[in-house]
């Protein structure tokens, strides 16, 4: 009975030692590393709205480097940004994994549009966010 009874310890023992690798393997991602610069540039700081999937999104940029994206109204992302230069580093938990985009940015203050373009990373963000709320937003 004594060695039944070790044995299973020893099974019990392997099986947590087995989920406690796949599970640090599978949370392991080497974005969730990456540093969020330190600056800020003012122009990003407040609501963008962009049209995806056919939704309306809202991103919102904290002056404190945080942010939210809202999709149909309900609270869909966080994430944390920073800006250096003429990039924009923009920090979020995906789907499955973590992404941190290195972007170029470009605020075009009387279209009300930022444009980016991916400098190294990968991920779904838009190439394109506006100021203004797209007319299928408006309740007429």
């Amino acid at each position: 009975m004594l060695r039944l009874a070790k044995g299973f310890v020893y099974f019990i023992a392997i099986v947590a030692i087995y989920i406690t690798v796949v599970a640090g393997y599978r949370l392991f991602d080497p974005d969730a590393l990456v540093a969020v610069p330190k600056g800020k540039d003012s122009a990003m700081v407040g609501d963008w709205f962009t049209e995806r999937f056919g939704q309306i999104r809202k991103y919102r940029f904290n002056p404190d480097g945080t942010g939210e994206i809202w999709s149909s109204g309900a609270l869909f992302r966080k994430f944390q940004w920073g800006t250096e230069n003429d990039a924009i580093r923009v920090k979020y938990r995906g789907q499955s994994t973590w992404q941190a985009p290195k972007l170029k940015f470009q605020v075009d203050q009387g279209q009300g549009t930022v444009r980016f373009r991916y400098l190294d990373g990968s991920g779904n963000f838009p190439s394109e966010l506006r100021r203004a709320a797209p007319d299928s937003a408006r309740i007429q």
